[in-house]
């Protein structure tokens, strides 16, 4: 009994020591681990830093580069200069007695033109710190210092003309496009009562003449600076003004059953009216109040129509606001209401007579 005993106690004892290794083991195993993460850390950590410094050398080697061929660029034009700098007295004089001229520099078989071009440039880029700088400090050199006649002269025989001619046909070729070119053409069209084969001529007229001994048309010129200029045709051609005018919005026109003729109604035309002058500044400026009646408008509606002799007879009905002060009168302040191609006393028109009195009523 007492031996069984003894064997148990010692078990444990050495259960207890196993337990206390074991113990010891995990600690060492966790503590390696922690190592384990340490490292690795540090491995990125120096990763980043060593893909940092390459980078950094890298940019360095690349503006260190950029340093060198500017120093190089600098030492070059450097030498040059001076040896420009360095000519004898002799040289010099021969320099002043063949000075350059207007004449030489349009010469393109002289080699001095040439010569003295590159070494204006080399001059030019020392100076003002490269290629584009010394364009921009000979431009501001030439502007400050040259006579409006030495400028008109050098502009006129940039490109033998060419230039002029096409700063001006680029000038030409925007307005043409603009929509104001189409206002224009509209206003010269419609306010001159010209029919197509009118217009057409008088937009061929405006850049050509027609050369009655050759029979021929021939095209308009100016003189600019003494450059040929063809005059533009500053007007739209028909299509473009008949394009713009189907494009604005005049409200609703209907035919007039039967007969050659349109008509619309009288309150869309006032509405119309009274929107156009209120809305366009110049015109809501020159409207006149009755009795200090502020937006009170008077319309007045008249009828008229050609000679009953007349084989092409037509009715007008036209309308025009009393608040329009002097233009009243004016032809351009008439709004057509219908317009139709019959005597003013047929059928048709007291039915458009009944159809208006009928439309004032239901208003």
């Amino acid at each position: 009994m007492y031996n069984t005993h003894k064997q148990r106690q010692s078990l444990q004892e050495d259960f207890d020591k196993l337990q206390v290794k074991e113990d010891a083991l995990s600690q060492k195993e966790q503590d390696v681990l922690a190592l384990q993460r340490q490292t690795e850390e540090l491995v990125k950590e120096s990763e980043t830093a060593l893909q940092e410094s390459r980078q950094s050398k890298q940019l360095l080697d690349g503006e260190i580069a950029e340093q060198e061929e500017r120093l190089k660029e600098l030492t070059e034009a450097y030498e040059k200069l001076r040896k420009l700098l360095e000519q004898k007295e002799y040289s010099r004089r021969r320099r002043t007695n063949a000075s350059t001229t207007y004449e030489m520099i349009n010469d393109y078989k002289s080699s001095t033109r040439y010569r003295r071009r590159e070494e204006t440039k080399n001059m030019l880029e020392f100076i003002h710190g490269g290629s584009e700088p010394s364009l921009y400090g000979a431009w501001d050199f030439l502007s400050s210092n040259a006579s409006e006649e030495i400028i008109s002269k050098l502009m006129s025989s940039y490109k033998r003309g060419r230039f002029i001619q096409g700063i001006f046909g680029k000038a030409i070729s925007e307005y043409q496009k603009s929509e104001e070119a189409v206002k224009q053409s509209v206003a010269l069209k419609y306010q001159s009562f010209l029919s197509r084969r009118k217009y057409n001529l008088v937009c061929k007229t405006q850049s050509s003449f027609f050369n009655a001994e050759k029979e021929v048309w021939l095209p308009r010129n100016i003189k600019c600076l003494g450059v040929d200029l063809r005059l533009p045709k500053l007007s739209s051609s028909d299509e473009s003004v008949d394009r713009f005018v189907k494009s604005l919005d005049i409200g609703h026109v209907t035919q007039i059953p039967g007969v050659s003729g349109v008509s619309r109604t009288v309150t869309g035309l006032v509405f119309m009216i009274i929107d156009l002058h209120l809305r366009v500044p110049h015109l809501s400026c020159k409207l006149v109040w009755f009795n200090e009646n502020e937006n009170h408008f008077i319309f007045q509606f008249s009828d008229d129509g050609a000679p009953e002799t007349s084989e092409l007879t037509m009715s007008i009905g036209s309308m025009v606001c009393w608040n329009f002060g002097d233009q009243v009168r004016s032809r351009d302040f008439q709004y057509l209401l219908h317009c139709v191609s019959v005597k003013e006393k047929d059928e048709i028109m007291n039915d458009e007579a009944a159809y208006r009195r009928d439309e004032n009523v239901g208003r």
